[in-house]
């Protein structure tokens, strides 16, 4: 079981960079230590990054445009 886990904290620090690695590294020890403030506080980072993330790979058309950019004036 062990391995399992650190396989699985290794994956996440590759793709997700070191708040990957803590992360999961909160979350594993709230579960082992039954300390549920862990547990939360490592999804709440994980929840975070992986939001990030999804927003690196949204492309331009995806993405909301923001109010300045659509308030400025047309040029022909």
């Amino acid at each position: 079981m062990p391995w399992i886990t650190l396989f699985l904290e290794q994956l996440m620090q590759w793709k997700l960079g070191f708040m990957g690695g803590v992360s999961a590294s909160l979350m594993a020890a709230g579960i082992k230590l039954g300390n549920t403030k862990c547990l939360i506080v490592g999804c709440a980072i994980l929840a975070l990054l992986l939001g990030a993330a999804h927003d690196a790979h949204a492309t331009p058309s995806t993405r909301q445009k923001s109010a300045h950019v659509a308030s400025l004036p047309q040029f022909d």
